[in-house]
């Protein structure tokens, strides 16, 4: 894949969540706002992230890396697709 940057990651993250998610505004979603904790998604709504960004960046998320540190944000997501690209 070639190289992307984090505001084109993040961008298309809050994007998807905008259209995927009744209570996520793009305007105002921060990407260090925890998703769980605001009640923006549940933990079903965390594993269709999740299925979304192994389809759109084209990465295997492994069991093991689904965790809080890696998903609760979307800036925790951006890190974690650098990380794994």
């Amino acid at each position: 894949m070639a190289t992307i940057s984090e505001e084109k990651i993040s961008g298309r993250i809050i994007d998807y969540m905008s259209e995927t998610f009744p209570r996520v505004d793009a305007a105002t979603l921060s990407p260090g706002t925890d998703l769980i904790e605001e009640g923006i998604v549940d933990s079903f709504g965390l594993i269709e992230i999740v299925s979304f960004i192994q389809r759109e960046f084209n990465i295997t998320v492994n069991d093991d890396d689904i965790l809080p540190e890696n998903f609760i944000t979307v800036e925790a997501m951006t890190n974690y697709i650098l990380r794994t690209l």
